[in-house]
């Protein structure tokens, strides 16, 4: 209501002032009019605070979503990574394999070439006697 409305003409006053119903009746409106209008706060209020909860729900929704992408891409990672250290594992173990095999080839070599000086050697002799 405007400030309009709540003036009075003079001779609204002199009728309010000699009858107390009407003056009861013109608070009472009044009063209406501001629990009317109170009410349609409280709704857009209340329709406020609903569609900032659908929001939060929405935006809730959709971090769990990239959460869950999120362990999928991790458990991924984690069998990759696992699989990657077996390899390595099998490389290493092959490389101490290799290593031991090169080892014994070298020795047996050295052991050849010993074996051959040891045979000349005896062979030399036995021929200057």
């Amino acid at each position: 209501m405007s400030d309009k409305d709540e003036e009075l003409t003079e001779h609204e006053e002199i009728q309010l002032a000699a009858s107390p119903e009407l003056r009861m009746l013109r608070l009472l409106d009044k009063l209406e009019r501001r629990v009317a209008s109170g009410e349609q706060r409280t709704e857009q209020r209340a329709e406020f605070i609903l569609e900032q909860q659908a929001q939060l729900t929405s935006k809730v929704d959709a971090l769990a979503e990239a959460q869950r992408r999120a362990d999928e891409r991790w458990a991924r990672t984690e069998g990759s990574i696992r699989d990657l250290l077996a390899i390595v594992q099998l490389q290493a173990d092959e490389v101490r394999d290799l290593t031991a095999a090169v080892r014994a080839v070298d020795e047996h070599e050295r052991l050849d070439v010993l074996i051959n000086t040891v045979e000349r050697y005896i062979a030399g002799r036995n021929g200057q006697e």
